[in-house]
């Protein structure tokens, strides 16, 4: 998500085979929920302490790590 972005809803995306993070959230007021991240070089979802996690989000196979700050 992109600096100054507010109260944006981040829903039912599917990431694959990205050089870096799959997701990669950085403002707080996100929503996050029922997201896929598989197989990036990455994190497959990183968002920042704070925000709003929804659940459903998933997670495999990717570099650094499965999920921060969001459950997978």
């Amino acid at each position: 998500m992109g600096e100054g972005t507010t109260e944006t809803r981040l829903v039912l995306n599917e990431v694959r085979s990205f050089r870096g993070d799959g997701i990669r959230i950085e403002e707080q007021s996100t929503t996050v929920r029922r997201n896929l991240a598989e197989d990036n070089r990455g994190w497959g979802i990183f968002a920042v302490p704070g925000v709003n996690d929804r659940g459903g989000n998933e997670a495999t196979g990717n570099g650094a790590g499965q999920c921060m700050n969001v459950a997978c």
